[in-house]
């Protein structure tokens, strides 16, 4: 035993060397360092602490200040070392559950004071934050730009931008002003500036385009170099590359735009398929829809020129109007419904819910009252004015004109006034009718007096105003009080069919006839050309007086000259 003993005492000699009380324990026979009281090297092994669990860590009795262990176990795991008081927790993979309490734990701090505790720096350098080793976050005091999310602005310089959210201003190199919010918000941007991206994939392709605002998923998506646009909305504007001044509220809305500018789309769909078309103006859910070229267009309603394509300098305003049309243009539709099927027709003014509702191809129409003009097809240059209206022939009419509440019109050069409950039409002076002789010709004195006008046959008559109505298909009640006050006042007349006959037994060709243009249409009278007759017959009277004078003169004469004798 004693020789084992000095065996070992000889090996700690070899290995141990003292120089002025400090130790080195080594393999490689070096001197201990003189500012150590031990210096332990090995280039092959490290030094063992003691090791024990927090709960014997808590049993040390009366430990010595500086003194150092290492604790294991199911929790906070690490070297702590006692400072004579409390024990600190020096180095762990866990978080941090004691010690210095300026320091922050990664499971939370509490008794913190916001005015002295804080994370970040204390010079003028960004606060750069990482994830997996890519740049996850930024806070820049000398540019301005602040930045959450992984991959965003990564090799931004440009000043005054926020960008929070994965990979947003992602390619950006020297824009300034921007904000994106939302994952790969202008990803893209590189040299844009005071631009806004809210939402995922928001303005995502923008590089250079500038004062652009999109707010909701995929707004702006395709946009590159527009600018001052301005989209709020899922997919709102979302085609849109170059164009610029567009302004789109609600999902789809311009979704489909391209190149076109100056366009305004408020409401879902609204302007959903215009690709060029420029300077138009949507506002409801699908107005517009299908505009594709179409430019100077105003759509205020839902459904309002949704079918539109290349129309141009048409007005919509009410829920539907001018619904249908696709090519018609210069139109101007006010009113719910109004122009509603409308399709190529053009230059039509409609004001009125269902004005001109059934007008597809016709032009230059006016109607103004609810449902007037509304069974107008394909008629041209007519005007409707008042309540309901109306062509009620069926036909395609032109250049005729229905004034006042039901009134119809049955054939084209037409103008009609009022319903059948109409009891009197006038005014302050009688009615003119051009007569300048310098614009007439193949003037002749053929008119017949007499032999006309003793054919004709005076009657008194009651209107049958309801059957009437029936036929003019008008929207009076049948129990209207005014047609039935109509019906029993006594006119006094003609009938148009037996004037008719009278001028034709005298192979009179009477303008006073107004002789029915089609099936729907009706017989009238211009009465105002019965004078013309009339002073013929007064003047062939008037000279068969004369004569009859001259002959009573003769006899009288004759009388005298026979009494002398």
């Amino acid at each position: 035993m004693q020789r084992i003993i000095f065996v070992l005492l000889t090996i700690i000699t070899c290995n141990l060397k003292s120089y002025a009380q400090s130790f080195s324990i080594n393999t490689d026979g070096g001197i201990a360092d003189t500012s150590s009281i031990l210096d332990i090297r090995s280039s092959a092994k490290g030094v063992l602490i003691p090791r024990m669990t927090k709960t014997q860590r808590k049993t040390i009795f009366q430990p010595a200040t500086g003194l150092m262990v290492f604790q294991n176990g199911p929790d906070s795991t690490g070297f702590y070392f006692y400072d004579g008081s409390t024990w600190y927790w020096m180095f762990s993979t866990e978080n941090m559950l004691y010690g210095d309490s300026t320091s922050w734990k990664r499971s939370g701090n509490s008794g913190t004071n916001p005015s002295a505790n804080f994370v970040g720096t204390t010079d003028n350098q960004p606060l750069s934050f990482r994830v997996n080793n890519v740049k996850a976050g930024l806070l820049d005091p000398v540019n301005h730009n602040t930045s959450l999310g992984t991959g965003s602005i990564m090799n931004y310089t440009g000043s005054n931008s926020v960008a929070v959210g994965d990979s947003t201003l992602f390619s950006g190199t020297s824009g300034s002003g921007n904000v994106a919010l939302g994952h790969a918000a202008l990803r893209f941007t590189t040299t844009g500036n005071d631009n806004a991206a809210l939402g995922n994939n928001s303005l995502y392709k923008t590089t250079t385009g500038f004062g652009n605002t999109g707010a909701g998923s995929n707004s702006l998506y395709n946009n590159t170099t527009g600018h001052d646009n301005t989209a709020s909305g899922f997919l709102s504007l979302y085609q849109t590359t170059s164009g610029f001044q567009n302004t789109a509220h609600g999902s789809n809305a311009l979704f489909s735009n391209t190149t076109g500018s100056d366009n305004t789309a408020i409401g879902m769909s609204a302007l959903f398929s215009n690709t060029t078309g420029f300077v138009n103006s949507a506002i409801g859910f699908g107005a517009l829809f299908s505009n594709t070229t179409g430019s100077f267009n105003t759509a205020l309603g839902e459904f309002s020129m949704h079918d539109n394509t290349t129309g141009q300098n048409n007005t919509a305003s009410g829920n539907f109007s001018l619904q249908f049309n696709t090519l018609g243009s210069s139109n101007t539709a006010n009113g719910a419904q109004a122009l509603k099927l409308n399709t190529t027709g053009s230059t039509n003014t409609a004001t009125g819910v269902n004005a001109l509702f059934s007008n597809t191809t016709g032009n230059n129409n006016t109607a103004v009252g609810s449902f007037a003009g509304d069974l107008v097809t394909t008629d041209t240059s007519n005007t409707f004015i008042g309540f309901g209206a109306n062509n009620t022939s069926g036909k395609g009419l032109s250049n005729s004109t229905a004034v006042g509440n039901g009134a119809s019109i049955t054939a084209s050069n037409q103008v009609r006034v009022g319903n059948s409950g109409v009891t009197s039409i006038g005014g302050q002076v009688g009615w003119s009718t051009l007569s300048d002789g310098r614009y007439k010709k193949h003037i002749q004195q053929n008119v017949p007096g007499l032999s006309f006008i003793m054919k004709l046959k005076p009657v008194t008559y009651n209107l049958d105003a309801q059957a009437l109505n029936l036929f003019y298909k008008t929207r009076l009640p049948v129990d209207d009080n005014t047609v039935m006050a109509k019906e029993k006042i006594i006119y006094s007349g003609f009938i148009a069919q037996e004037v008719e006959k009278a001028a034709t037994e005298t192979g009179y060709d009477f303008s006073g006839v107004d002789k029915p243009k089609n099936e729907k249409d009706l017989y009238g009278l211009r009465y105002a050309d019965f004078v013309v007759p009339m002073v013929k017959a007064i003047q062939e009277q008037q000279q068969t007086i004369s004569d009859l004078q001259k002959q009573v003169e003769a006899l009288m004469k004759k009388v005298e000259k026979l009494e002398k004798k």
